[in-house]
């Protein structure tokens, strides 16, 4: 059973039981529920068509970059400036958002110290 036959009868469920206990009608109960009956294709195309939205033609997005991972951080500008965070050290700048940089941490397991009793065939365990 497909998921917009399983929204569809949960809808109608839904909007007749409400609309009996409230006294609503289901017609504006079933409008909110509008986005389970529809295709996806069907929703947009709707709201291109209503007056108020039609007006934005336009979205804009405001850019952003995460952070870049570096084995040496620099400084790049006057305006970066060094934090540290959970011990991670990073560069963080507010004039330049993709100054941003973070220190590549080494795994736990690559820092462990490994000397002769752990490394020998026979433990003494």
């Amino acid at each position: 059973m497909k998921m917009s036959n399983i929204f569809k009868l949960v809808q109608q469920k839904l909007c007749s039981s409400i609309a009996q206990e409230m006294g609503l009608s289901k017609n504006l109960l079933q409008r909110s529920f509008h986005a389970f009956s529809q295709p996806v294709k069907q929703i947009g195309e709707k709201l291109v068509e209503r007056p108020l939205l039609s007006t934005l033609d336009q979205i804009f997005l405001i850019p952003s970059c995460g952070f870049k991972y570096k084995d040496v951080l620099r400084k790049r500008c006057r305006d970066c400036f060094i934090v540290v965070k959970d011990r991670q050290a990073m560069v963080l700048c507010k004039t330049h958002p993709r100054h941003k940089q973070k220190k590549i941490m080494p795994k736990e397991k690559d820092t462990w110290l490994v000397t002769h009793h752990t490394t020998g065939k026979f433990r003494d365990w």
